[in-house]
Formats: structure tokens, sequence, C-alpha cells
């Protein structure tokens, strides 16, 4: 969960309440991490559909507090959902494969 948070570095200085849908959907698609180690050490990357995944069930659990703690009144979150569809390139022996995976 520590890493999803990393990709939210849009919304770091926003106040809880401040914060939209629309900038939680940027966190997700749009939000970037710093490798830290791997051949990637020191790049920006964007998050994988794991991660993306992540990132997701990271804002929904806080929302689910946030309403416990009754900062909120409805969980933003849960409102909406993330794109199934994902274009996954391949390139296998210098032949490159264009794959269209169908999430159910």
């Amino acid at each position: 969960v520590k890493a999803a948070y990393r990709y939210c570095s849009l919304i770091y200085k926003k106040k809880f309440r401040e914060i939209t849908i629309i900038d939680m959907k940027d966190c997700i698609y749009k939000g970037t991490a710093t490798c830290v180690r791997g051949k990637y050490k020191g790049q920006q990357r964007l998050a994988s559909p794991q991660s993306k995944e992540t990132i997701k069930y990271l804002f929904n659990h806080i929302y689910d507090y946030a309403l416990e703690a009754r900062i909120v009144e409805r969980n933003y979150a849960r409102e909406f959902t993330l794109d199934k569809k994902q274009k996954i390139d391949y390139n296998i022996f210098n032949i490159k494969v264009k794959i269209i995976i169908n999430i159910v």
C-alpha cells in the first residue's frame, strides 16, 4: 500500500475533503512514481495495471475509514470503476503483437 501511495503525489498537499473523483482518477491514470531500485532506478514510471488496482483499493479503504470517522458523508472512491480493457504490447522474437485483454 505504501508503493501505491507514491503514485498519489498529485494530492499530497490537498485536504482530504477537497479530493474529488477526478483527482483520484488522475492519480490512478496519470500519477507517476520514482523507482528506487532495479534497472529503472531514478526514473519516473506510470502505474502498472496491478498498481492501479492497488491505488483504487487504497482510496476505497481510506474513504471507508473517513466515512466511519464522519469526515466525509459519501465514499467517492466507490462511485467509479477502473477501465477493464487494457492494451498490452508483447515483443516476441522481434514480432510486435498487440493483444486486448478484457478483464471480467
